[in-house]
């Protein structure tokens, strides 16, 4: 943010104000009036030097809570009581355009006069951009927690298959033990052959 320090003389304030890339407001310090403004104002918000001469901050701000004239005054107010401060502002031009600001405050001495000295920065695309990022920011999460979601339904999916092989698996096991236990002399091979067919199809599975 682009700063006024040491304005003590008028001339100094005069080479500041000019050359100056933001738009700069001089405000009384008890009443906050603006008092003068410089070309890049003139510029950013569309009104002439006199015209801007006869304006309130109200006029210059959207108008709804908190960009108000009441809470322009407020931020006047704390920055008479000591801390020069810093915030962002939603900014309304002559042809009626809200847009972005970052206002920073201090007090100055102009002229021998104190003053209130409001720097004005329009931030509109750094805004923007940070809007993007946070849409960004949703739709990967919202991405994120589809990948999961379907992670978790594959999970199911593979349960429920192995659960369904181990079932039926289960079932021809169960009545190749009872066939052998029905007649203890026959061959045991067709139940390990049974279990090594299910072994593999969970395996398959598994691996799938």
């Amino acid at each position: 943010m682009a700063s006024a320090p040491g304005i003590q003389t008028a001339a100094s304030y005069r080479a500041i104000f000019d050359s100056a890339n933001d738009a700069i407001f001089v405000h009384d310090l008890q009443t906050g009036a603006i008092l003068d403004v410089h070309h890049k104002m003139t510029e950013m918000y569309g009104y002439t030097i006199e015209e801007a001469r006869q304006l309130d901050v109200e006029v210059l701000s959207a108008g709804t809570p908190p960009y108000t004239q009441q809470a322009a005054v407020q931020w006047l107010k704390k920055t008479l009581d000591g801390e020069p401060q810093l915030f962002e502002w939603l900014a309304k031009d002559k042809a009626g355009r809200l847009f972005w600001v970052e206002v920073n405050i201090k007090r100055a001495t102009i002229g021998g006069a104190e003053r209130l000295i409001a720097i004005v920065r329009d931030i509109t695309r750094r805004k923007r951009v940070e809007g993007d990022l946070r849409r960004s920011e949703g739709e990967l999460r919202a991405l994120a927690g589809r990948l999961i979601s379907a992670k978790e339904e594959e999970n199911r999916r593979l349960a429920r298959e192995l659960h369904d092989v181990f079932s039926q698996r289960l079932a021809v096991l169960a009545m190749d033990v009872s066939a052998i236990e029905k007649n203890p002399n026959s061959s045991s091979d067709h139940l390990r052959e049974s279990l090594q067919r299910m072994g593999a199809e969970i395996g398959s599975l598994a691996a799938d």
